[in-house]
């Protein structure tokens, strides 16, 4: 796809570290994502928002609230929202096998800042796994643009890039 309809996603991120937080900030700027930042405190509010996201990025670190670890935190969000795919940043591996059962099931995989290579993979899988033509894409905004400037009198409708709602534009 050319550069005017390429598709993104946002992704919320939960990574109280500083020098990890500007890692995967750089990975989103590479792989058509849009990061956004909350903490642990702010992240039920922004869930709530009218946000739409396509993956959850979180880290085995505790966050910055002394009363909720990163797997209770993850599991708070996957029982609000079971559809996003939830990816776990581990310090030393790419793997879930060594933490708890009752949490392994709501991931849906882990990486590590040595192998961003794995967390690439899982956006492509997860996130942008379906083949959106060009031209479906721009036939899809162009309609949807004259349906807005026909049912409004003397409005200007302009449209933004495309982005992904996990299996949906």
């Amino acid at each position: 796809m050319d550069q005017e309809t390429e598709l993104i996603s946002n992704v919320l991120v939960l990574d109280g570290n500083e020098d990890a937080y500007g890692v995967l900030k750089v990975f989103c700027q590479e792989n058509q994502l849009v990061g956004l930042r909350a903490s642990s405190e702010s992240v039920h509010d922004v869930m709530a928002s009218n946000i739409y996201f396509g993956a959850i990025l979180i880290s085995e670190e505790p966050p910055i609230s002394e009363d909720l670890n990163s797997f209770d935190l993850a599991y708070q969000i996957y029982l609000q929202r079971p559809d996003l795919p939830i990816f776990l940043r581990r310090y030393d591996s790419s793997d879930l096998e060594d933490i708890p059962a009752k949490y392994q099931k709501i991931f849906t995989g882990a990486y590590c800042l040595s192998n961003l290579e794995r967390l690439k993979n899982l956006v492509h899988d997860q996130i942008f796994n379906a083949f959106y033509p060009a031209d479906l894409v721009n036939g899809m905004r162009d309609i949807s643009m004259v349906c807005v400037e026909n049912s409004f009198i003397d409005v200007e409708v302009h449209s933004d890039t495309p982005f992904l709602v996990r299996d949906k534009l």
